[in-house]
Parts: C-alpha cells; sequence; structure tokens
C-alpha cells in the first residue's frame, strides 16, 4: 500500500517542534501537551517450523565421500601456501609496522540552537533576535554541557551579547509569551523560574521574586509553573509545593483557586472596567454543524477588555443556533425559536467579513496586531497543495503580497513569524538539504531580500 509522508503535528496547537519521550510519544515543545502516534496497521508474520525431517544418514557411503572432500579442500589451502614459503627465502625480510597509539581526543564543543524569539522595534526599523543556545561538548560529557541566551542583530548580522544560563541545560525548550503591557517573560523547561528579556538592552533577568514573593498562597515554594492559556490572558498557573493549584495574573494582582472563578470576570461587558481598552481582532471561523452551508470566513472583530486581567477570545468560531428557551430551570420538550448566530460574548461589539467573495482551504492566522495580518492556507482543496504565505490589507481585505513557502517542496514554515519597518522575517525549514536552519526576510512586496543559514550564525560570529 503507498504511504503519505506528513509532518507531525501538535493536536492541540499545529506546531511541529516536539521531541520524543518514548517510541511512538511525542511531546509539543511550543504548549507542553503530550501526544502518541497511533499505528495500528503494520502486522508481522512469522513462520516456524520446528518437526523439518532428518533426511540425511551416516553410512559407509557417505564416509568415503566426506574423506575424498577433506583431502581436497586441504590440497587447495596447502600447495599455495608451500610455493610461497619457498619463493620468498631470498627476499629482504620487512618488519610489521605497529600502529601509534591513538591519541587522546582533543576536548572542545559544538553550539546549537533550540528556540528563537523575533521582536521588533518598526520605529528603529530594527529585528533583534534571541537565540537559545546551547555548547555540548564532544567528549558528550553532559555534565559540561551549558546553555546560554544569544541576542543577534538582524540587520548588521552581528551578535550582540551572549549570557551564560546556569541550570538551563537540563531542559529541552523555552516557553515564552509577550504580555500586553509589552514586556516578554520566559520560562526554561524543568526550572520553575521566570526571566524577562530586554531587546533593547540585550539582557535577561530573574523575576521571579519580584512577580511572586509578596503573594501569600506561594508561600510553601512553587513546585511546577507555567504560562496560563494563551487565549485567556496574561498569567500563571502554578502548582505550590502542598499541592494547591493557583492562576495569578501579575498585573491586577488577582489570584483564583478555581478556573471557575476566572471564567466568572473574562467574559461580559458587566465586568469590564472604565478603562478597558477596545482593538481589532482577526480569526477564521471552521465549518459549522448547525449550517454546513457556510463557508469559512475571514473575520475581523472589535474586542473589549480589561488590561492584565483574564479574558477569553473566541476559539473555534462556527455559526451556531441560539435556542430561545423559557426562562427559568429544567428540561425543555419541544420546538423553540432560535437565532442565527456567531459571536456570543457581549465584549464583541461589532464584526465585519473581511474577505466575503474569498473561498478558503485549511487556512491559519501567522501573525496578527492591530495594522498587520499575515496568513497562510492552501491554494485550493487539494491538501497536497503547496501552502501560500499571505499579507492582507487590514482595511478592505486585499492581498498585498504571495509568497510560495514550498516551490518544488523547498521551505516549511516553522512558527516564528513578525513583521517589521522592512518587510517580514520569519524562521523556515529547507526541506531539501541537510542544513535546513533558515530565517529569511520578504520585502514589501513578498519577495526574499536576505536568508541567512542559522549554523552559519552560530559558527563565524562572536561577540
Amino acid at each position: 500500500m503507498a504511504k503519505n509522508i506528513k509532518a507531525l503535528k501538535c493536536p492541540h496547537c499545529g506546531s511541529v517542534k516536539k521531541q520524543a519521550i518514548k517510541e511512538d510519544h511525542y511531546l509539543c515543545n511550543n504548549c507542553g501537551t503530550e501526544y502518541y502516534l497511533d499505528n495500528d496497521d503494520i502486522n508481522i508474520n512469522i513462520k516456524h517450523n520446528y518437526n523439518r525431517p532428518n533426511t540425511w544418514q551416516w553410512n559407509d557411503s557417505n564416509k568415503k565421500n566426506l574423506v575424498i572432500l577433506f583431502v581436497f579442500v586441504a590440497a587447495i589451502i596447502l600447495v599455495p601456501l608451500f610455493v610461497n614459503l619457498f619463493s620468498n627465502t631470498n627476499q629482504t625480510v620487512i618488519n610489521p609496522v605497529i600502529p601509534e597509539a591513538p591519541k587522546e581526543k582533543e576536548k572542545g564543543y559544538r553550539d546549537y540552537v533550540s528556540d528563537f524569539i523575533f521582536n521588533s522595534n518598526q520605529a528603529k526599523d530594527n529585528v533583534i533576535i534571541l537565540m537559545r543556545m546551547q555548547r555540548r561538548f564532544d567528549n558528550r560529557d553532559l555534565q559540561k554541557e551549558q546553555s546560554f541566551i544569544r541576542f543577534y542583530d538582524w540587520n548588521t548580522g552581528k551578535v550582540l551579547s551572549d549570557i551564560q544560563m546556569k541550570n538551563w541545560s537540563e531542559g529541552n525548550y523555552l516557553r515564552f509569551r509577550t504580555f500586553d503591557n509589552g514586556k516578554t517573560y520566559i520560562i526554561p523547561d524543568k526550572i520553575n523560574r521566570v526571566y524577562e528579556a530586554n531587546f533593547d538592552k540585550q539582557t535577561i533577568t530573574d523575576v521571579t521574586e519580584e512577580l511572586f514573593n509578596n503573594v501569600p498562597e506561594f508561600s510553601s515554594g512553587i513546585a511546577t509553573m507555567e504560562f496560563f492559556y494563551v487565549n485567556e490572558g496574561d498569567g500563571f498557573k502554578i502548582m505550590t509545593n502542598d499541592g494547591k493549584e493557583f492562576f495569578y495574573f501579575p498585573g491586577p494582582d488577582l489570584i483564583f483557586k478555581e478556573y471557575s472563578a476566572v471564567r466568572k470576570i473574562n467574559k461580559g461587558k458587566n465586568t469590564l472596567k472604565p478603562n478597558a481598552i477596545e482593538v481589532p481582532k482577526y480569526i477564521f471561523s471552521i465549518k459549522s454543524s448547525d449550517y454546513p452551508d457556510e463557508k469559512i470566513q475571514l473575520l475581523k472583530y472589535w474586542y473589549r477588555y480589561n488590561l492584565g486581567y483574564p479574558y477569553e477570545k473566541p476559539y473555534r468560531l462556527q455559526w451556531k443556533k441560539e435556542y430561545q428557551y423559557p426562562k427559568g430551570s429544567g428540561i425543555f420538550i419541544g420546538t423553540f425559536p432560535y437565532k442565527k448566530k456567531l459571536f456570543t460574548d457581549t465584549r464583541i461589539r461589532k464584526f465585519i467579513d473581511l474577505t466575503p467573495d474569498r473561498l478558503y482551504f485549511d487556512p491559519k492566522i501567522e501573525y496578527q496586531d492591530s495594522t498587520n495580518l499575515i496568513i497562510s492556507g492552501f491554494p485550493n482543496a487539494n491538501p497536497e497543495s503547496n501552502r501560500i504565505i499571505q499579507k492582507i490589507d487590514t482595511n478592505d481585505g486585499k492581498v498585498l503580497w504571495s509568497f510560495n513557502a514550498h516551490p518544488e517542496g523547498k521551505y516549511r514554515l516553522d512558527d516564528e513569524l513578525i513583521p517589521f519597518k522592512g518587510g517580514i522575517i520569519m524562521h523556515l525549514f529547507l526541506t531539501n538539504s541537510s542544513s535546513n536552519n533558515r530565517i529569511v526576510q520578504l520585502d514589501q512586496t513578498g519577495k526574499i531580500v536576505k536568508e541567512v543559514d542559522v549554523i552559519k550564525v552560530i559558527e563565524n560570529n562572536t561577540p
């Protein structure tokens, strides 16, 4: 049977970044989801035959044949040996060369990259890339493996600084999040510490005590920590050493013991503060079960929320029937009127279909902010088509440029993509090369103007 080769993606967030934790089991390096490959179509059939009869018998005829065979083989081996022995008696004897004992391998190291964080300053027309580097020694002594952060200036192609990060070597990846206040926080794998990355000063600062020391609920110590759900606010999920779980939002200094308590204040306009902000957001709808004829839409909506507080952005948005049941509780039987609804959260003041005349196939929003929208998707319904990256005008929905990320299977887009004044910068993988790690810049027309092999960034630059 023919088999199709496809990239394994996280079923939760879609990332291809993963680590194998055992056979056919993986851990997503982007969101931490553990998943496995269910492969039940492989059958191995083994046939054993233990009752094979012994048809050869020992008799006088066999004995005679065996003696003849032995004499013949001995003649073939011994005759050339005697000929060479007597023919070489007058030749010079050459002492055998004894190979030198192998020298002890000199200790060295090699560097490699495991994470990227892009940060653009459009006012300065500049991009600083934070790379998580690891220095692994050739003698495979993992105790001497070092981990450090490298700040790299994309415009000049120079390394700005390398900062050694002690105790980071045990982890395999970084979790990072840029909060609405503009601060970028990093949580290294297997380390219960939070660091702030300052791209202007090229510094990494441990802010764990600053964020959590004044919270009485954390007095027993922190057992595990991670970021709160990406679409639900700038906060942390904390498990303390005494086994209690909390949801903490450092901006307003809010702490919750139950997720249900978070949900009570992250929806509805009645929980909005007087200083609540409103921002434009973008989302693709999905196929509707209530209205199967509705096509996938690229929607622009205006969302109000409290800065730093929990919120709940729309997720898996689809057209639904909202039934008008009688007031009160109970089980209602019969036919009831309904309204066709798309958004149900009253924090969404209005929305529009940004591209009403367009069809989409497996679309994905790669990046969005108030003025930039970059999407990707297939050009038609064929799932084996080449995925196209496009920049969309946020006012009228027009395609500003298109970039084929897979010309002849050449590129595969990774998660990191960010716009800046000089265009956009992306992390791509070459699918037909052993040196496949690339950072690529597109100009305002979607053409490649700069492409850097990450290996060269590692080997050829020293701060």
